[in-house]
């Protein structure tokens, strides 16, 4: 049986828990709806390249095989600015 103390710290670790999967949830949500794509090889790039509908040369790589649309930056920006926040 939990003590008090240790029964308040079980609902916090409960809660704080529940908080994050919420937060992690809703920032996937968002994350998904960029206009991003990732590619580790030649084609998925094309296919990532058309499915934003631009070119090569109107693109940024934002590292780990992400890539961006130049126009949208801001967007992504936007995104972790208001995850840092939460």
């Amino acid at each position: 049986m939990l003590n008090v103390a240790d029964r308040e710290n079980f609902l916090t670790n409960q809660t704080r828990t529940k908080m994050y999967l919420e937060l992690k949830q809703k920032y996937q949500k968002e994350f998904d709806e960029l206009p991003v794509f990732f590619a580790f090889n030649t084609k998925q790039f094309e296919e990532g390249i058309t499915k934003l509908n631009t070119t090569k040369d109107k693109i940024y790589s934002i590292g780990g095989g992400g890539f961006i649309r130049k126009l949208d930056v801001n967007l992504l920006k936007d995104y972790f600015t208001r995850a840092d926040f939460d």
